[in-house]
Order: structure tokens, then sequence, then C-alpha cells
């Protein structure tokens, strides 16, 4: 018989444990190597039939059989349980065979399973326990056996092993396959379930929520398909338990999840069942939900639709009435119809009266105050307005009252108390601000309050104390804001609902950053931009840290830190494959291995010299950063603009009276626009002159920096970080380019080399060691003269042409074979790569963005992917590659950030669309001195004098010079 070079593998391992009764040293280090569970997993993954592959069961059952072995001892010496880890694993793989291939299995372990299948059902058996004795019970392989095996590995730390047995568990389809179920023990389990979910509303203890999912989920599992009062019962409390997670962190996933068990709901219970009307309303409640969130019109009718023709019993009347509501108030904020608006009010009111419960009540003041405060919003000053806002702020105080000062629901009751008060404020009242802010400070303050409501309230108390001018007040809330980003935006969320987080909290850390700056703590105004800027880069760096700071690392949790940070990586997004609809979502199982990693991150930071690793830097690690040559934040509030200059000695700060958020924004509209003007470049000009007043100036004179570059101006560098719509402006290029001769020129690129840092972590990110010029490796040039569907680009042949010239080892793929599974291929064997190609940005969605390929786009998100730890330099040659998202500017994405974070060192991109002959002479001129004089190291030399070169020649032509830009170290 034959067998797979991945099996040959495998059983390589197992061969040098089987023929001794003692395994050596060196035999239990093979045996507990990482690589034997992933070859383990990928022999899984080949399998294309995995029940009925019984070489594959009888592989991967020994290789747990033989861990079993190999751990018992030192699990005894220790107390711990690995060895029955490793055992009941063996168990589950082994567990299909005992009636098609009993021979297979080691003796001890056939003895264990034969005498466990014929025990009696255990009622208290756990639930691993439960399915293995079903599938030795049956006729043979039952796939149910392989679902329940992957939540186990998930349990355990078999992250790649988890991902392939759950791609191959789907549920069983045929009848006969299923046995009979434990009915007792699941309807137990879900008891278990919901009392675990009440003390989580009780608490705010997140654990209790996720143990409570994963109960219901088994128990949902377990539902005999005639038992209806079963299904109403249990899955409208899984549903619940779901929504949860979106109520807690915004998780769209879990969301759309919820939806899906309330559909199952309804479809599954009859119409004349008793509980009917309430699993409705539940789906109209969830319906109008989604609808909101996502915007989609035609699914908050349906919602509305759905709930007007629901006849539910005198308990579910109160859901109907306030889910009615809220959809009724959605709908009038889309069509602005006064009748939508009403109805909603009448609702509203209905629901109040019919509340039985403090928590129904309070749910119900809740929505009738957002009623009355969106009339007031209609109305403006009229009569009716200051009555119904003093209803409303009735109404909310109300229900502050019916909280206690411990439980998690007075967070939100004081968060809409809090911006009740503020329309307040607005129409008048001078007392409103004092008791919005100390609502929002208590919120803050409050351990039990979601992630999110804490940083929001924490902004709104910080900028109601900007306004009076109390700048160390501000801080301090801003302070709690930022130390909530990490749990308001956590990485198990998908990219979408941490974007969306992100809008809800823009500006936080400029205005944190200004009003340090007015309190005299420019050190903390730049810590706080730091890290309030750049959070989805600082997540992706987290799993993808220097090499170097790894070396210090203890090998067994270095080892464990690859394998973890593998799988978070790999875990994308939507449902597991082939998984069935009682598995958990992708998000949960992120959030699990999540909850691993910050657990790792407690062990490493343990170890003697790595308490700070992986935190936020500090003031000295920012200083640090600026050794080579000033770090310039650029920052614009309301309540100020500075310059806050981080050198090696310390940081300063240049106050920027020019500049405000109006200004910025107005600037880089005036950008876009005469872009796209016929004739930019008077324009343009006028515009230089303005960031050379507003912005360069200042802190080239607060520099000292006041005259023409030297012929070495290898100390005359600065880094330029900006922040919000001053991203998308030309810094580099600012000033007045007729004095370009003048012993004190007014421009920049005459008096310094510029470069741009997203953030200072991602510069300190990139001052990884740098190969010596010798040493740099061949480069890989893509160019795409000709793109299906695009502009002919014939200046992206004369680049490959040029660098060919200029360069050896060169490799270049044109058109036809810039394919992009040979450019992605092809990068990994090539330390630079040089793009000539079409390349489109995306305003709203910069994750969007991309290189244009022969066959299709290579976006930034894919980019962000690729990892390549010895990559030097990527020139992206193409349009608009150095440009963010309007709503995210902060974040920093674009393909420039991308590919640093792919690995490359240092990066040359564009600000806007170039002329095709003006992309062909900086590249040539650009890649003529990284060969010659100035040598990788001086790169951003390189394209300083590149620039400066292109401008002399025509200076009244910014459009064609003045887009190349330089970031890294």
């Amino acid at each position: 018989m034959k067998r797979s070079p991945l099996e040959i593998r495998l059983l390589t391992y197992m061969a040098r444990i089987l023929f001794r009764r003692r395994p050596r040293p060196s035999d239990q280090a093979l045996i507990l190597d990482p690589q034997a569970t992933r070859e383990a997993a990928a022999m899984i993954e080949a399998s294309p039939d995995l029940t009925g592959d019984r070489r594959t069961l009888t592989a991967a059952g020994q290789l747990h059989f033989f861990r079993f072995t190999a751990t018992k001892k030192d699990s005894e010496d220790n107390g711990d349980m690995k060895d029955a880890d490793h055992l009941q694993s063996a168990s589950m793989f082994f567990g299909p065979l005992l009636a098609i291939r009993p021979r297979a299995i080691p003796r001890p372990l056939r003895e264990f399973l034969v005498t466990l299948r014929d025990e009696p059902p255990d009622p208290g058996a756990n639930r691993a326990s439960s399915m293995l004795r079903a599938a030795l019970r049956s006729e043979g392989p039952w796939t149910d056996v392989w679902r329940e095996l992957g939540r186990h590995l998930i349990v355990q730390d078999d992250d790649d092993e988890a991902v392939a047995v759950l791609r191959h568990s789907a549920p069983a389809d045929e009848p006969g396959e299923r046995p009979a179920r434990d009915s007792g023990y699941a309807k137990g389990m879900a008891n278990r379930a919901i009392d675990l979910l009440l003390e989580y509303r009780q608490t705010g203890r997140i654990a209790l929520l996720d143990e409570a999912r994963v109960l219901l989920r088994e128990a949902v599992a377990d539902i005999p398909d005639d038992d209806l009062d079963y299904y109403a019962y249990v899955l409208p409390a899984l549903a619940s338990a779901v929504h949860e997670l979106f109520d807690e962190f915004g998780d769209q996933d879990a969301l759309q999840d919820a939806l899906a068990i309330h559909r199952r709901a309804v479809a599954k219970v009859p119409t004349d069942h008793q509980r009917y009307g309430g699993l409705v309303a539940n789906l109209g409640g969830c319906l109008a939900v989604c609808a909101i969130v996502g915007g989609d019109s035609a699914m908050l009718d349906e919602a509305i639709d759905l709930l007007l023709s629901t006849r539910p019993e005198s308990s579910e009347e109160f859901v109907v009435a306030n889910n009615l509501a809220i959809a009724l108030r959605h709908r009038h904020l889309r069509t602005r119809e006064m009748y939508d608006l009403e109805r909603a009010l009448a609702e509203a009111r209905s629901a109040v009266r019919l509340a039985a419960t403090t928590a129904e009540r309070r749910a119900a003041l809740h929505v009738h105050a957002q009623l009355l405060m969106a009339r007031v919003e209609v109305n403006g000053l009229s009569p009716t307005s200051g009555r119904d806002l003093r209803e409303a702020l009735r109404h909310l105080r109300a229900a502050v009252d019916l909280c206690s000062d411990d439980d998690p629901v007075i967070a939100s009751s004081l968060f809409n108390l809090g911006m009740a008060l503020l329309m307040a404020r607005e129409m008048g009242d001078p007392r409103a601000a004092d008791e919005a802010a100390a609502a929002f400070r208590r919120v803050a303050a409050h351990p039990l309050a979601a992630p999110r409501n804490r940083a929001r309230a924490a902004i709104n108390a910080g900028r109601l104390a900007a306004d009076a001018a109390d700048w160390e007040s501000a801080v301090e809330q801003f302070v709690i804001a930022i130390s909530q980003l990490e749990q308001a935006v956590p990485r198990g969320l998908g990219r979408s609902d941490q974007e969306r987080q992100l809008r809800d909290l823009r500006g936080l850390a400029a205005d944190a950053a200004a009003c340090a700056l007015r309190a005299g703590a420019p050190g903390q105004a730049a810590v706080l931009l730091e890290q309030g800027r750049g959070v989805l880069l600082a997540q992706a760096m987290d799993t993808r840290p220097d090499v170097r700071l790894l070396e210090s690392v203890p090998r067994e949790l270095a080892e464990r830190f690859h394998r973890l940070r593998e799988s978070i990586e790999r875990v994308g997004s939507g449902p597991l494959p082939g998984a069935s609809p009682d598995m958990m979502t992708t998000t949960e199982f992120r959030r699990r291995l999540l909850a691993r990693w910050d657990q790792l991150m407690t062990e490493i930071r343990a170890v003697a010299g790595l308490k700070d690793f992986l935190r936020p830097p500090s003031i000295e690690d920012l200083t640090r950063a600026a050794a080579e040559g000033a770090i310039v934040l650029v920052n614009s509030s309301t309540y100020g603009s500075d310059a806050i200059v981080v050198q090696e000695n310390g940081v300063t700060s240049v106050p920027l009276p020019l500049l405000s958020p109006h200004t910025a924004r107005v600037m880089a509209a005036e950008l876009h626009a005469c872009l796209g003007s016929r004739h930019p470049n008077e324009r343009l000009t006028a515009l230089l002159g303005e960031l050379w007043d507003a912005v360069a100036g200042p802190v080239l004179h607060h520099l000292g920096v006041v005259e023409q570059l030297r012929g070495d101006a290898s100390d005359q560098r600065i880094w330029w970080c900006p922040s919000g719509f001053l991203s998308f402006l030309p810094l580099h290029a600012a000033g007045y380019h007729e004095t370009r001769n003048d012993r004190h020129p007014r421009t920049v690129i005459d008096r310094v080399i510029s470069s741009y840092a997203p953030t200072i972590r991602t510069l300190r990110h990139a001052r990884g060691p740098a190969p010596s010029d010798d040493e740099a490796g061949s480069m890989l040039v893509v160019a795409m003269p000709q793109t299906p569907g695009q502009s002919s680009l014939s200046g992206a042949a004369d680049e490959a042409e040029i660098l060919s010239e200029l360069l050896d080892g060169v490799t270049v793929l044109q058109n036809e074979q810039a394919t992009r599974a040979a450019v992605t291929a092809a990068l990994g064997e090539h330390r630079r790569v040089h793009f000539a190609c079409h390349a489109m940005s995306d305003l709203d969605n910069p994750w969007a963005g991309h290189l244009l390929l022969h066959d299709g786009a290579l976006a930034v998100a894919e980019a962000v992917a690729l990892r390549h730890e010895r990559a030097e330099l990527a020139v992206l040659s193409a349009c608009s590659t150095f440009q963010s998202g309007l709503d995210l500017a902060d974040e920093v994405i674009h393909l420039g950030s991308a590919f640093q974070l792919a690995g490359y060192r240092q990066v040359i991109a564009t600000l806007w669309e170039v002329p095709d002959l003006t992309a062909v002479d900086l590249t040539a001129e650009t890649h003529r001195r990284i060969a010659g004089e100035d040598g990788l190291a001086g790169t951003a030399n390189a394209v300083n004098r590149a620039i400066r070169e292109l401008r002399d020649l025509v200076p009244e032509s910014p459009v064609a010079w003045a887009a190349h830009v330089h970031s890294g170290p």
C-alpha cells in the first residue's frame, strides 16, 4: 500500500518510539515537537475523506498516544494534566476505528475504549466523553466526533490541528448516523448556560459570557428534532448570548450570527406554538439592529413589517412595542417622515407602560428618551422642545436611579444621560455641562463598563474639561480613553468592525496631545499621540516584532509565540470552513486564540528583562528613535495646533497658529481639487507656500536649520509624522521654490532630507539590521506597460529597461508574466522590488487600495500579509501609493505602510498620480544614486536629490516632482 509523503514523515515520528519500551529524551523531544502536530494537521487536510481514511486516523491517534506515553511521567511528577489531554485526543482519533479496525489501536487504549463503550450513559460526563461514547456505539466513523475533536483541540494549544479538523467537521446528513441524544443532560447544560448569562449581565465578566455561549452551542447541537419546546427555549438564549458580543465589542459577525439563529428558531417552531410570537418579536428586534448597523433600508422595512404583524402573548407585548419603537425611530432618521417618529413615540409610551421588570422599565425609559430627543432635533428651539428635553432627562435620571453602582448597566444609563445633557447645554442650560461631565467621568471610571463606552465617555469628559480650559483634568480623561483602545478595538473583531469603532473615536489622539501641550507636558503629548494613532498598524506589528527582540525570549515561549502568531494571522472572517451553524464562529475562534495570546504575553513579560515586551513605546523609546534626526509629529486640534519635535535629548513643541483642523481640511481639499483641474501647477505652487508658512517654516526655524544642504547631508535628516488631513499633504516639498538658490532658501528640500514615518513605532520597526550594499540582493521589477482594461504605460517598459542595464541580477516580470501568483512567489526571492504599474487608492476603504497586475489586483490587505524578514527596498512607482483613507487618516493605511509591515525597511511611494515620463526620470536618477555613491543606506538622500534635480529643471511644475516620498530609516 503506497503511503503519502506526509504520512511517511508522520509515521517516522512514531517509529522512533514504537520499538522501545521507554522513550529516550531525544525521542520525547521529537514526539513533543510542534512540527509533529503541524505535519499531522497537513496530513489531515490532505485527506479528501477524513472519516473514511483509516490510515490518517491511525497515524494521528498514534501520535497523541505516544505523546501521552512521553509526558505521563512528567505529568505525574508535576501534578499537571498534559498527559490526560493527549490521551483524550488519542481516544477521539481511535474511537471511530474500534468497530472497523480494532488492532490498529494500542492494547491499553483499546481496552479503555471497550470499557467506555460498554458503560451505561453518565449524565454528568463531559461533552467529549459523551461524544466519544456515541461514536464507539456507531457502526463506523461519525463526523460529529470530528467537530467535537476540533473544539477540544482549540481548548488545548493545537491550533493547526484544530483548524484542519474543523474543516472536515461537517454535520452528518443521514439520519441513521446520529445516535440517540441525551436530552436530559443537554437541557441541564442549557440551564447552566442561562444562569451564566444572567451572572454575566450582573457582573460584566466576559469569561462568563464566553462559557455560556459554548454551553448553549453544545446544547443546541443536541436538540431532538421533535422537541419544539426545547428549540423555543434554547435558540433564543443562544442568539441573545451571541448578540451580547455585538453589544460589548461592536462585533458585526456576531450580530449576523445572532440573526441567523433567530431566523432558525422562527423557521423551526410552528406558528401555533405558544412562544412563536415571542420568537418573531426577537427576530424583528434583531433584524432592526442589523438594518441600523448595516444601513440596510430594505431590512429595516422587513423588521417593521414583521413586528407590526406579530400577535404576541401578553408576556411578549413589551418586547414587540420596544423593538418597534427602535425600528420606527431609525426609519424616521432615514425618511424624515414625522408619522414614523410619532408612531415610534406611541410605541415607546406603550413599552414604558407594559414594562414588568426593572430591566424592561430601564430599557423602555432609554428608548422613549431617545425618541423625545429626536423630536427636539426636528423641532429645534420651538416651545415644545424644552418640554420634550426635560421629559427625556427625567426618564434618563430615573433609569440611572434603577441601577445600583456596581451594576454594569449603569454605565450605559449614565452615558445616555450625559448625551442628553450635552443637548441641554447646546440649548442654553448653563448647568448641564457640569452634570454631563460628572456622568461621563463615572462611566469612564466604571470597571465593568464596556471598553468602547468607557473610551467614548472619557473623550466627552475630556473635551468638556478642555472647553473649560481645565487642561490637567482633560489630559486625565484622555489618558483613560487611550488606555481603553486595545480593548475598545480588540484584535478579535473583524477589520470592518475595528474601523467602525475607530471612526467613533476620531480626533482622540489629536485632542489628547493638544491638551497635554497646553498642560505643559510635551513628552506626554508625544506618547499620547503615538499611542492613539496607528492602532491597527500597532496590532499588526505586535505579531511581527523585530527578530532581535525575540532573541531574548526563552525558546519554548518563542516557539509558542510563532505558532500562535501564525494561527491568528491565518484565521480570517466569516464562518469556519465546513462548520455547522451550531459551531463557534470565526470571531469566537479568533477570540479564543487571542485570549491565549494575552496569557502568553503575561508569561513573556514575567521573564527578567522583558517586562516591556510589545508594550506601547515610552518617552525614552521615542527619544531613542530620534538618534539619527528629529522626528516631527504635526498635530492639529480644536484645542491648538503644534509640531511636537522629538529629538535624542528630549521633546519640545512649536506652536502653529496658522494651522487648525479647518485649514488642514481645506488644504487637503485644495490639493485634491487642483490635481483634478486642467491647470494644477499654479494652485499647487500656492499651496506649497501655505504649507511652509503654516508648518514647515516654523519647524525648521525651531530646529535652527536655515542654510542650504551641504554635500554630505547625512546629519540633516528629518522624519515627518503628520496626523489627520495633514497626512495627505506634501510637507517634504513645502516652500517658496523661487528662493531655491538663496543662501537661506525658504524650502524644505533645500534645507533637509525628508522622510515620513506612519508612526514612530513603525520607524523603530523598520530600523532592523541593515544589509551592507554588497549584500543587498537582487531586484525584482514588475512592469505593466499594458494592463487589461487600463490605459497603456509606456514608461513602465522604459523603467524595466533602465534598471536591467543599471543593476546586476534584475528579474523582470512584465505584462502577462506579472500574475498575482508569479509576483508574490518572486517577492520572497528578492530583497528589493520595483513596481511600475497602475495603482488605485480608495479614500473610503483604504484596505482596498491596490496595485494592478496582469490577472488582478494586489491589495493593501494582501500586501500586509506578505512576510519577508530580509526585505530592504520597495519602490512603488505607481499612482497614490502613499494615500490613506479619509475617515481613517490617523491609521495610515496605504500601500506604502503595507509594504513596510511586510518587512521592507524602506519604501518609495507617491502621494498622487504622476506623469509617466516623470516617473521614469525619477526612477532612473534615484536608482543610479542608490547603485552609486549613496548606497542603500542613502536612499532618502537619493530621493531628495532626484526630486531637487527635477525641480530645478521645471520649478513651475510641482505636480511632476512633489509627489514622491521616502518612508523608512
